[in-house]
């Protein structure tokens, strides 16, 4: 079981996403290196999805994604409690002024309320 824990979580938050209508989205960069489990879409906003199948919340993906894009909130579904975070990005070469997202810790339970949850972060 665990050695498929992240791809069943993984499709558990997808069958719950398509069933509210959503079109999903997957992204991989050309070395791998950079994966966002989902993006869900709607007419006017993206949101990056990552899910966690432990309450070991480090994305390293999420992080390289929403540094790059400017993402202004981005959601983590997984075991663990509901939970909104600020990210700092500090000044670097390709972003001089750095900026800040927010990131929607969302239990895999109530990944139903992810739309309401991310109004106000959607780019």
């Amino acid at each position: 079981f665990n050695t498929y824990k992240g791809a069943l979580y993984e499709n558990i938050v997808a069958d719950m996403l398509v069933k509210q209508g959503y079109n999903l989205y997957f992204y991989r960069n050309e070395k791998g290196t950079v994966e966002m489990d989902f993006f869900v879409r709607d007419a006017n906003s993206l949101i990056p999805v990552e899910v966690k199948a432990e309450r070991n919340l480090q994305a390293k993906s999420l992080r390289s994604f929403c540094k790059r894009y400017r993402f202004a909130g981005a959601a983590r579904v997984s075991m663990a409690h509901y939970e909104i975070s600020t990210i700092q990005i500090a000044p670097c070469k390709t972003d001089a002024q750095g900026h800040s997202y927010t990131v929607v810790d969302i239990p895999l339970y109530a990944i139903s309320a992810l739309p309401a949850e991310m109004a106000g972060y959607m780019r």
